[in-house]
Order: structure tokens, then sequence, then C-alpha cells
């Protein structure tokens, strides 16, 4: 199956504790992927600074919105602009980990902010990998996902109930909800929501087979070819998502 369809942008959030060189290592191998599955498209990367530092970690200890208030000032609402000027362009969201944190607390600020909350800026799809973020705050009941839903056509939550970086267990997790990158979104999901399990998939996988960035059991999507495909397919939005 064909990717055809022109005019899109995906831009890559990554998650806690990356370095300038393995997110650009992550964008390039992405846009390779994407591309070997005929998305016609281009891969940008947000990045942002985050310390390794367990309160700086956890959601209820750190306060991101200048960070994603960001996101959306300098990258979501110029590319948006475009569209609203007859530009045919769909931009779209991937957040990893920690990154999905950031893209939620992005549409929360920008609902805040009163040019934007009354501008009609929109994303098409937003994904999350390895999500770093309460199962609960994706809830259709959520006042913190209000905002994201109210902006996009689709959410997208790729789980895996082997991603041990997202374990309760974790020493930086103790007292933490689980995490919708491992336990998947809650039932019923809202609307616009749809969760992906990998679990089956990547218990199978070999981490030697494809390239590796980061933790194999947090970051496997990039390098896969089947991820990729799916992405790529989700992205263009042709086939129906069940």
């Amino acid at each position: 199956v064909s990717v055809e369809r022109p005019g899109h942008v995906l831009v890559f959030v990554h998650g806690y504790n990356n370095d300038i060189e393995i997110v650009h290592k992550r964008q390039v191998q992405l846009q390779q992927d994407l591309a070997a599955e005929g998305f016609h498209g281009l891969v940008i990367a947000f990045d942002w600074p985050s310390d390794d530092s367990t309160l700086n970690y956890l959601e209820d200890r750190w306060d991101a919105a200048e960070v994603a208030l960001k996101l959306v000032t300098h990258g979501i609402e110029p590319l948006a602009a475009r569209q609203r000027a007859g530009c045919d362009l769909n931009v779209h969201l991937l957040g990893h980990s920690t990154g999905a944190f950031v893209i939620m607390e992005a549409f929360a600020a920008a609902q805040k902010s009163k040019k934007l909350f009354k501008s009609d800026w929109r994303v098409a799809q937003v994904g999350f990998v390895g999500g770093d973020v309460a199962r609960d705050s994706l809830s259709a009941t959520s006042d913190w996902a209000q905002p994201l839903y109210s902006r996009v056509m689709r959410v997208t939550n790729w789980s895996n109930g082997y991603d041990d970086v997202l374990a309760v267990s974790n020493a930086k997790r103790l007292g933490v909800s689980p995490r919708a990158g491992r336990v998947g979104l809650p039932s019923p999901p809202h609307a616009k929501s749809v969760n992906v399990d990998c679990s089956p998939f990547f218990k199978a996988l070999d981490p030697d087979d494809q390239p590796a960035f980061g933790t194999f059991c947090h970051s496997w999507h990039i390098g896969n070819p089947v991820f990729a495909r799916d992405l790529a397919l989700t992205l263009e939005g042709r086939i129906d998502r069940r």
C-alpha cells in the first residue's frame, strides 16, 4: 500500500533526558523509514530542554507550560496559518515518552492564550509512542485532554505492555498512575482516540534486527519498518483506523 497524498509535516517531540544527537538520529531515521513506506512528507523535530532529574521528570512536579506554549506559537501556529492561507498542508504531532506530556500541555496552554483560543488552528493527527502520560488523563472526561481533543482529527496511542521504563515499579515512578504507553487508553476511549496494543508484536522482535535509539522496550518504534508503515498510513488517513 502506498501513501500518495502530499502536504504532510510531522513534528516529532522527544522525551525526557534526550540530547540533541539522539534526537537528530531519531528524526533522520523516522524520515527515512516513512519515506521508504511512500510517505511524501517532512519530519521536523521540536527540541526542548529536559534534565536528568526526578523532580523534572514527574508530571506533578514539573511545569512544562512555557515550553509547551512555544511548541504552539513557534511550531503549530505558523504551519497552521499557511493552511488557512490556502496551502494544502496537514500538520501532525508525534510525541515519544514525555513528549506526549509536552504535546498535551501545549494544547492546554494554547487554550489559556486569548489569541490562540480565538484562532481557528487545527492539527490533523497526534500520535503517542511510549507515552509518558497517565492513562486516565486521555479519557473522554479528562479536563486536561479536552483542548487536545477539540483541536485534532484523531489521537493514536501505540502501547506496549513490556515497556518496563514506564513500569510503576521503576524507582522514579513510585506513586504515579499507570502510563498510557504501557497499559493503553481508558475504556471507553474518547471518540477521537484509538489504542494500538503492540505487546504481541514487540514480544516477537529481535533487537539486533533493527537500529536502536535508547532503551529498546521504550523506543523500538523508530527504526522498525512495520511501525513506520502503520504510522504512515495513520497519518495519511485513507484507511479507517479500525
